[in-house]
């Protein structure tokens, strides 16, 4: 067991530090570089990639694939089994149901392609 007098006074968040005690201190999960999308508290991260039919902005190019293939100018793919819900994306579907049908089954319904 770790106890916060065993760890050292200094040290950098994103290495692997050995410890006199012989234990290997890992690197905090909040570090700035534990992912390399984590930005600053209050700044937005700025939407480059737009779809050229629809207009929308992703911030993530592989959003905006996705966007494209599956979404943009398409009908929903997938309804909720309880209500007249809709959506593209089958998540979407998950939360509605988690949040709208409170205690039903998390179903969904995928319609025709």
């Amino acid at each position: 067991m770790l106890v916060s007098s065993m760890l050292p006074q200094f040290y950098a968040p994103y290495m692997l530090l050995n410890h006199p005690s012989g234990l290997q201190v890992m690197p905090h999960a909040s570090s700035s570089l534990a992912s390399p999308h984590r930005q600053k508290r209050g700044q937005s991260m700025r939407r480059e990639h737009v779809c050229t039919k629809c207009g929308k902005s992703y911030v993530f190019q592989q959003s905006l694939n996705r966007h494209r293939k599956w979404e943009c100018g398409l009908e929903p793919r997938f309804r909720c089994p309880y209500c007249s819900y809709k959506s593209k994306q089958q998540s979407h579907v998950k939360e509605h149901v988690r949040r709208k049908h409170d205690g039903k089954r998390v179903n969904v319904i995928k319609m025709v392609d």
